[in-house]
């Protein structure tokens, strides 16, 4: 009879029981003791020695002993006659088809086109659910890496050791490498529920791939073709010399460059049924999203169904021989020992992780797949009630909340998951920070869509912690060294996109200083031409009227010449030197005012002008 424990830590309590017999043995101790002590009273010891009945004594004690045990054996969740049962999933074929020519190291995508791409089939298959997967490598010639698979972590593995060397041969057959996913990749069930996504960098060299893809349409099969590279200017080919480095590989002393042929790529995914082609250049690409947006929505066929193995759990039947056992023991004696209602408490209380626990988690399981998210939640819900080690529960929980778009409830089920889960292991621990890690890289991408670029940096900050604790805990996790290097990545960009925001403040901060600047000194000069030209209006009117006092003197002397009578020669002469006199004055107040227009003008700044009197 095949057995298994459910909840084989929970054997570790066992070591209670040595705990219980030290325990007894220091109780009869401590009685020997004290009856000794009343041996100067013989008839009261001994009416205590007869009143004991050793071997019942000895009996509650077995019996509780026993009751423990069995109660932690319960505990652990003795399981037998397996049962087996068939889980039918849907899904779809898809065929990853990589490019691994030597042009593909060129760096115009960093760290290089071949693990861009790498990367971007790794996001990709890290939101595939239920679709089978294979992968092919070509160059020269094309060989299947892995073959259609739902084990993901193998795929993982096959993808990482894919480079140039992965094929025999160099160049860039297209038309060979489709013929090969045809023959060899996909098998003869369905003529539909079939993908191809092909990245390539080159132009083909008369492999015929648009014959090529004609067979794939003609056989039902979908090509998503993504071309990277420059199409005009096109790419050098690096090529390794003895040395292990990489050099320009030179035909006749000009560079040898590799052009990516967009047309042959078009009429290769016209001949599909619903084919498309992304012509992605130096640019960046999300082939999750594709996944999401042409194949994850498309129908689904059922795949071939998966045995599990379920057992019928028997905790039930220690625990009654438990209860019959305190039972005895609480009917041997007088003194009150564990309760017939603490056992029954202790029953109730279990928790009892049943076929249904499991069977509501498969259900869970299914409608995430069939995206009914709601109805996933309420599975999962209700089997954690029913489960005593609800970690994967809280794992898959938070893969809901990640496909809903609601990342901090995906941030706690994971977080929950990691706390309840650190017995399953560090492999579970290192996908719990994994996830963590993908849920915060998120919120860093959504928060550098709305521009808040402070919230973006600290949440790819925290995704770079979890990515590394994730391949502390299991450093074959490939998945999290690759994503720990994107997240470093863009937490480069957005320090980058910060550091050029805070410039452009800095320099709009300056320009309106000195803006405002130049306003208060323009104002200034205003004032300053508005004071000068008010004193020289005040000038010119005091000079003005000077002038008019003047006249107003000359005009009444002519006045009273005209009305004195006739002077003498004598008289004429004296007149004359009057006027004399009078002229002189005049001169001499001219030149005093010359003087203190000149002086005036000297401490403004200005050049001395006399004035024409």
């Amino acid at each position: 009879m095949k057995g298994i424990w459910q909840s084989l830590p929970m054997l570790n309590l066992l070591w209670i029981l040595p705990l219980l017999v030290a325990l007894f043995i220091f109780d009869a101790q401590r009685r020997r003791s004290l009856i000794a002590r009343l041996s100067a009273l013989p008839d009261i010891q001994t009416k205590l020695l007869q009143s004991v009945n050793k071997t019942a004594r000895h009996w509650k004690k077995n019996l509780i002993l026993l009751a423990v045990a069995l109660i932690i054996i319960a505990l652990a969740r003795p399981s037998w006659n397996p049962t087996r049962r068939e889980i039918n999933r849907k899904g779809r074929d898809v065929v990853f088809v990589l490019d691994v020519s030597k042009s593909m190291l060129a760096d115009d995508l960093k760290p290089s086109r071949l693990e861009r791409a790498k990367i971007a089939i790794q996001d990709c298959l890290d939101i595939m659910e239920g679709d089978r997967a294979a992968l092919v490598a070509f160059a020269g010639n094309a060989v299947v890496k892995c073959p259609l698979t739902l084990d993901y972590g193998f795929f993982r593995m096959m993808l990482d050791d894919v480079d140039i060397n992965s094929v025999s041969r160099g160049g860039t057959m297209i038309g060979d490498a489709l013929r090969t996913v045809l023959n060899d990749a996909f098998d003869d069930q369905d003529r539909q529920f079939k993908d191809v996504i092909m990245i390539t960098d080159g132009e083909d060299q008369g492999s015929f791939p648009v014959e090529a893809a004609k067979k794939l349409g003609e056989r039902g099969v979908r090509l998503i073709a993504v071309g990277l590279g420059d199409e005009a200017a096109g790419t050098s080919i690096l090529t390794p010399n003895e040395n292990g480095q990489y050099k320009i590989l030179k035909y006749k002393g000009e560079v040898v460059r590799s052009r990516l042929d967009s047309d042959t790529l078009r009429k290769m995914v016209a001949e599909t049924p619903g084919g498309r082609y992304l012509p992605v250049s130096t640019g960046n690409f999300d082939l999750g999203n594709v996944y999401l947006n042409l194949i994850a929505s498309e129908e689904k066929r059922d795949l071939e169904a998966q045995s599990v193995e379920l057992y019928e759990e028997k905790f039930q039947i220690f625990l009654a021989f438990a209860l019959i056992f305190l039972v005895l023991e609480s009917l041997l004696g007088d003194r009150k020992r564990v309760s017939t209602a603490a056992a029954l408490l202790l029953l109730v209380s279990l928790p009892a992780w049943s076929q249904s626990a499991y069977e509501l988690n498969e259900l869970g399981n299914q409608r995430m797949d069939q995206e009914d998210y709601a109805g996933a939640l309420e599975a999962y819900g209700e089997a954690k009630e029913k489960s005593t080690e609800p970690a994967r529960i809280h794992y898959n929980t938070g893969l809901v909340h990640y496909r809903q778009g609601d990342l901090e409830a995906a941030q706690n089920a994971f977080h929950q998951a990691w706390e309840s889960g650190r017995t399953e292991g560090s492999e579970f621990e290192a996908l719990c920070k994994l996830a963590l890690g993908n849920s915060w890289f998120a919120e860093a991408l959504r928060q550098e869509s709305g521009q808040d670029l402070q919230k973006a940096i600290e949440a790819c900050t925290k995704s770079i912690q979890f990515y590394r604790e994730a391949t502390e805990r299991n450093p074959k996790l490939k998945t999290a060294q690759t994503n720990l290097d994107k997240a470093r990545l863009k937490l480069k960009k957005l320090l980058q996109k910060a550091k050029e925001e805070q410039q452009k403040q800095q320099q709009q901060q300056q320009e309106d200083k000195q803006e405002k600047k130049d306003g208060e000194q323009q104002k200034q000069e205003q004032q300053q031409q508005n004071q000068e030209g008010e004193e020289e209006q005040q000038k010119q009117e005091g000079e003005q009227e000077k002038q008019e006092e003047q006249k107003q003197e000359e005009g009444e002397q002519e006045e009273q010449e005209q009305q004195a009578p006739q002077p003498s020669e004598e008289g004429s002469e004296e007149k004359q030197e009057k006027e004399l006199e009078r002229e002189i004055r005049g001169i001499l107040d001219r030149e005093k005012e010359n003087q203190r227009q000149r002086q005036q003008h000297r401490q403004q700044g200005g050049v001395p002008v006399e004035r024409d009197w």
